[in-house]
């Protein structure tokens, strides 16, 4: 996640369409994601890109759906949202746990996050 929050802390310009800047970080976060959530025993990671802002899904070690969403990254936030979810199509699932990208480093944080969200 390394990478991706040093592209974050950088900021992004703002646009009406995406920008080459904001894909780029896409790509990179994209990868460094799925590497920490595999590390952590997730699978089948989909992701949803949208104006400046990033979610999709993946399914947790309990065999559950999770929901993810980053937020608008023009706003500066590390912060990304994680909630169970009843399917890959479910948007509106249970309550929503905040995960903090800068302790990446420390995967019991994510999996204590992943393991305590409710529907």
């Amino acid at each position: 996640m390394e990478r991706s929050i040093k592209m974050m802390n950088k900021g992004f310009e703002s646009s009406s369409e995406k920008t080459k800047e904001f894909m780029d970080f896409v790509k990179v976060f994209k990868k460094e994601f799925k590497s920490l959530l595999k590390e952590v025993g997730c699978t089948n990671f989909k992701t949803h890109v949208g104006h400046f802002e990033l979610s999709g899904f993946f399914k947790a070690p309990d065999g559950i759906v999770r929901y993810w969403s980053l937020p608008d990254v023009r706003d500066g936030s590390t912060s990304i949202m994680i909630r169970y979810a009843s399917g890959y199509d479910d948007y509106t699932g249970g309550s929503n746990e905040w995960y903090d990208l800068l302790d990446w480093k420390n995967t019991e944080s994510i999996k204590s996050i992943i393991n305590n969200t409710r529907f």
